[in-house]
């Protein structure tokens, strides 16, 4: 597969956060049987999310199970990650983030608009390209497959996604607050199913 950014996943071990993907990686890897960096990853950030949340339990991190369409609306690409908690920082965890950074699938051409309606969006990936000054965050994600969860890269990865939205045109430039806010939503309502 051909990538819109280059990167390396990150062979580095200096917290805790780097074995858990490391071993995430590796375990996914192992059960796929595939190149994981080759292929893609594409309807595999279920699967995956629930190896890293294995990891998570075993080092006994709190995290939540985030879904793009519960922080966005059905209209978007719908993705899974994990929010984990450490000490008094918060990180993305998301190491499939990589299926939507495919070259083809990133074009402009895949912007298609009839009147007042996006008929077809391209993938999350293109976001970087409309928004250069932003790439540093995905390739952050992609190598390290997590990043600290601040209102900068929270607000990034997830108009990424909100790129992908269908359906009536609407020009709304969503606050990092409101994602921050629909984040702790999410762990004050996953609190009470622990």
């Amino acid at each position: 597969m051909e990538y819109i950014i280059n990167f390396n996943y990150s062979n580095k071990q200096n917290n805790i956060l780097d074995i858990i993907v490391r071993n995430a990686r590796s375990e996914l890897e192992q059960k796929l049987k595939i190149d994981i960096k080759k292929h893609g990853l594409t309807n595999k950030c279920d699967y995956a999310r629930s190896i890293v949340a294995k990891y998570l339990d075993k080092a006994k991190i709190n995290y939540d199970y985030i879904e793009t369409t519960q922080i966005l609306s059905n209209d978007v690409t719908g993705h899974s990650f994990l929010i984990a908690y450490l000490e008094n920082d918060s990180f993305i965890i998301d190491i499939t983030y990589q299926q939507f950074f495919n070259k083809e699938q990133c074009k402009k051409e895949n912007y298609q608009k009839y009147q007042d309606l996006i008929i077809k969006a391209p993938l999350p990936g293109y976001y970087y390209i409309t928004h250069p000054n932003d790439i540093n965050i995905a390739k952050e994600i992609l190598e390290n497959g997590y990043i600290k969860l601040n209102e900068k890269n929270l607000k990034t990865y997830l108009d990424s996604f909100y790129l992908t939205r269908r359906g009536r045109i609407i020009n709304t430039d969503i606050k990092a607050s409101t994602y921050i806010n629909a984040i702790e939503s999410i762990k004050r309502k996953n609190q009470h199913k622990k």
